[in-house]
């Protein structure tokens, strides 16, 4: 009785030991993807910084137009206040035509 008791708890013991091992390579499991999700948010700041620059470079809008750009997976959202629905339509063709992105969501309010 006592050496199967032994037996069980030395299974057990190994068990859970064996039960933390993993493999998945150096960098365990969850890295690679990791590492991916960092390289498509590092490319989506850059995107919303290229369509923001080229919204404010653009002498046919406003300097009191308060817009901002939010990317996620190369689609534009413009959030913010244009002074006309021409400036909320120009900036919306210039998101459109900025590198890296794909759609653009214009949620802008026009006065």
């Amino acid at each position: 009785m006592n050496v199967s008791r032994y037996l069980l708890i030395g299974a057990l013991a190994i068990a859970a030991t064996l039960t933390a091992c993993g493999g998945g390579g150096p960098d365990g499991y969850y890295n690679q993807m990791t590492r991916d999700s960092q390289r498509a948010a590092a490319r989506d700041a850059d995107t919303a910084a290229r369509v923001k620059a080229a919204i404010m470079a653009d002498v046919r809008i406003s300097g009191r137009a308060n817009i901002t750009v939010n990317v996620v997976d190369g689609v534009a959202e413009l959030r913010g206040d244009a002074n006309d629905p021409q400036e909320r339509l120009l900036a919306n063709d210039i998101a459109r035509r900025t590198y890296g992105v794909r759609q653009v969501i214009n949620n802008m309010l026009s006065n």
